[in-house]
């Protein structure tokens, strides 16, 4: 099905773009399109924040992510976004009081310290680091933990993700997620905390990453492993920025 402009805009605002449609899309913005999408996307960002701020309380988290609105100018989608945030806010309502007391070990096996979610702050992140900043140190870090891929370098980043400024490679480590060692590459984009998650493919890990987890954007299957954004900020784009070892 062929998307007409506006459909393509909406598309990217959800994250529903393949990384090379993104791009494509961003090649043709004036500057006036990149403030409106860029205000556009903080507006998602702030709604989807305040829904999940108050998740144990609807009420009062409706009346706190409904404000906003009416202070804010928006496009015809309006009315369509209101509802879904209700029906977001409803099913977070579900999670929070139903889940816990019908499964108090967990869904479907998945325990809940096995949930990612995004840093609050970019000194929370930097702090995990278990090397200096950067695109040197973080790619010789993955070769000494044998994970063979490879990130693109901040100059990179920056060129190929438009909107994004700026980007900083903060570091990387290893932990451990539903029974698999994940290695995590941590980045600033935009002022905000993001990490790339590379989980095992066929691992529970990998599994969870695929359905979105926590605070997961996006995943892919790259080499042996799926790569994931875990952040609040939206980085439509960033797993691109990633690559097999040997890619040339």
């Amino acid at each position: 099905m062929t998307m007409d402009r506006e459909q393509v805009w909406q598309a990217y605002i959800d994250g529903e773009l393949s990384a090379c449609e993104a791009a494509q899309f961003e090649t043709t913005l004036t500057d006036v399109e990149r403030a409106r999408l860029v205000q556009e996307m903080r507006f998602d960002q702030a709604l989807a924040e305040r829904l999940r701020e108050g998740a144990a309380c609807p009420d009062e988290a409706w009346a706190r992510a409904v404000a906003p609105l009416r202070s804010t100018h928006r496009r015809a989608p309006l009315r369509r976004r209101i509802a879904l945030a209700g029906a977001a806010l409803a099913a977070a309502a579900l999670a929070v009081f139903a889940l816990p007391a019908l499964y108090p070990d967990g869904v479907a096996g998945v325990l809940y310290r096995d949930v990612i979610y995004a840093d609050s702050s970019l000194e929370e992140l930097q702090q995990e680091s278990e090397v200096a900043p950067g695109q040197e140190s973080v790619i010789a870090y993955l070769a000494a933990k044998d994970v063979p891929l490879d990130i693109a370098a901040e100059s990179e980043m920056e060129s190929r993700l438009a909107l994004h400024r700026p980007i900083q490679i903060l570091g990387a480590r290893q932990t451990r997620m539903a029974g698999a060692t994940i290695t995590e590459v941590l980045i600033n984009c935009c002022g905000k905390p993001v990490r790339l998650v590379f989980a095992p493919s066929g691992s529970r890990a990998a599994r969870m990453l695929d359905g979105g987890i926590g605070h997961t954007q996006a995943a892919e299957h790259i080499g042996a492993y799926t790569v994931a954004t875990v952040a609040r900020h939206p980085v439509i784009g960033l797993l691109g920025m990633v690559t097999t070892a040997d890619a040339v």
